[in-house]
């Protein structure tokens, strides 16, 4: 084939004649296919035009899975080097080429010569893959009796592992069958093929089993992406927008594999897994109740690994604040997980992650799982935390902090003088004198709920705010004529801090500083009911 283009053409219609006059299943035939797809990929254009088009055509539907897996071979070399008209999608579709890949789309190796199982269906499916973005191609597809033939590939492949080579164009069909199928179901493409059974258990179980099968003993992504679109994506995925009964086994099912494979070493980031994994316990809350004492520990594991074992430390998609999420969840639907974790040093690894991780959204995840240990056994979690100087941290970010933790925290002793130990008093009034929380937002501060929750819960608090400086900061802010918002703050302050009874030391302080002659003349103007309460709090 190396030889001058005229003598080419001879050369590849020789080729041509060969593979027409071979007896259809003969050695003969194989090796004339073979020729016409080498053929085809040192000179497609002297190829197409010495007639290989018809002559796959011949091989779609008459050929042994040999000489047919070379001709789609040749029409796949075709459609990447996106070369003549002859071997379109459409025209191929015409001759047959879909019930071509179905034919040979079958799980075994006892094949022709030169060839073997897996280049066979490995090229069926990169051909499906190509035209089956076609309605009229998925069409002859399910009417071929393809989609069985599909799951059945995808059995086979989760059982042996030579058919690794194969997942990618595997998942791809599964995946595009799939977010068309509603649409083919309404326009009467299927052909009456259920594609939902591709949640029964034994397929879920396969395709999550493909999911953790990566050659290199890690992940395969293109199959986490196929079970987020199943399980994830879009509110709960295709499988709830399918409403299907089957779906919670398949979620748990999928859910089961991730975690079977995060227990053992990984020679990748646990980055993706643990994101697939978060995201199918949020959308199937049901599934949590699989997660057991060993899925506890490889978690644990997985928060705040050594630094660059596993991606980075910080940031909304850290793998170690994605495991955090996962093990709030579980233990809120077992509390009994709580135990483990603080057993296996978990608390230590928290508190190490409150202080490495920025303020970002991401420490929601460090936050959620706190708040998931104090809701299950607040004086142990609240015990281990002060023990591991996690304090500190939760006093620094009180006010950025949606969950308003350190409010509940401080409602235990030992919380509240883990608090104070770490400068909580001064931090506290400090945030709440501030600009940004002497505003409308006053009730919505972490520091505003954290201090009030701590006057009302300990004895000498309110004293020592005010000897930080409270009352001072509180009446500047209601003697701020020009700035509503920070009056407004301050006297929803007034009245929170108040309100519990154990605030005499704040009232007095408030008082002696001009507190109430600057609220009388506003509540006497307005029928602001938070200021007259406010007031009315001061008098009593």
């Amino acid at each position: 084939l190396l030889i001058a283009p005229e003598e080419n053409l001879d050369r590849a219609r020789m080729f041509a004649a060969e593979a027409v006059i071979a007896p259809w299943g003969s050695e003969a035939e194989v090796e004339a296919m073979e020729t016409m797809w080498f053929s085809a990929l040192q000179e497609p254009q002297v190829t197409a035009a010495a007639g290989a088009a018809d002559i796959v055509v011949g091989a779609l539907r008459h050929g042994s899975r040999g000489a047919t897996v070379y001709a789609m071979a040749a029409v796949h070399h075709m459609w990447l080097v996106d070369f003549c008209d002859e071997f379109s999608p459409e025209n191929l579709l015409r001759a047959g080429l879909v019930e071509g890949c179905v034919r040979v789309l079958e799980p075994v190796f006892d094949v022709a010569p030169n060839n073997d199982g897996v280049f066979t269906t490995t090229r069926a499916l990169q051909c499906l893959d190509q035209v089956l973005v076609s309605p009229v191609a998925r069409e002859q597809f399910y009417r071929a009796g393809g989609f069985d033939k599909l799951l059945a590939m995808a059995r086979e492949a989760a059982r042996e592992s030579a058919w690794r080579q194969c997942y990618e164009p595997l998942l791809s069909v599964v995946d595009f069958l799939i977010r068309a199928s509603a649409g083919d179901e309404k326009l009467g493409r299927s052909g009456g093929v259920d594609v939902r059974a591709v949640l029964d258990a034994d397929v879920a179980d396969a395709l999550a089993t493909i999911a953790v099968s990566g050659s290199d003993g890690g992940f395969v992504d293109d199959g986490l992406d196929t079970l987020r679109m199943l399980f994830v994506d879009g509110g709960g995925g295709w499988a709830r927008e399918r409403g299907d009964a089957r779906a919670a086994v398949a979620a748990t099912t999928a859910m089961r594999r991730i975690l079977d494979k995060l227990a053992g070493p990984l020679p990748c980031s646990r980055l993706k897994p643990l994101d697939t994994l978060l995201g199918i316990v949020s959308r199937w809350p049901d599934a949590l109740v699989a997660i057991g004492a060993d899925d506890i520990s490889s978690l644990t594991e997985s928060l705040l690994p050594p630094p660059g074992a596993h991606g980075p430390r910080d940031g909304l998609h850290s793998p170690s604040l994605l495991a955090a999420s996962v093990l709030s969840r579980a233990i809120d639907a077992d509390a009994a997980h709580a135990g483990a974790f603080r057993a296996l040093g978990g608390v230590a690894r928290l508190a190490d992650a409150l202080r490495t991780t920025a303020m970002t959204t991401g420490l929601r995840h460090v936050l959620a799982l706190v708040r998931s240990l104090v809701h299950a056994d607040a004086d142990a979690a609240v015990a281990e935390l002060a023990a591991a100087d996690g304090f500190p941290r939760l006093v620094a970010i009180a006010d950025q902090d949606d969950y308003r933790l350190l409010a509940d925290l401080v409602e235990h002793d030992a919380g509240w003088r883990a608090a104070e130990a770490a400068g909580a008093v001064a931090a506290l009034v400090r945030a709440v004198c501030s600009p940004a929380v002497a505003s409308t937002l006053a009730p919505q501060s972490g520091s505003l709920r954290a201090l009030a929750a701590a006057v009302d819960a300990h004895a000498g608090v309110a004293a020592a705010a005010v000897a930080a400086g409270l009352g001072e900061g509180l009446c500047a802010a209601l003697a701020s004529a020009g700035d509503g918002a920070a009056r407004r703050g301050a006297w929803l302050c007034v009245r929170r801090l108040l309100e519990g009874g154990a605030g005499a030391p704040i009232a007095a302080a408030v008082k002696a500083g001009g507190g109430v002659d600057a609220l009388l003349p506003y509540v006497a103007s307005t029928a602001d009911t938070d200021a007259a309460e406010a007031l009315s709090c001061l008098a009593s």
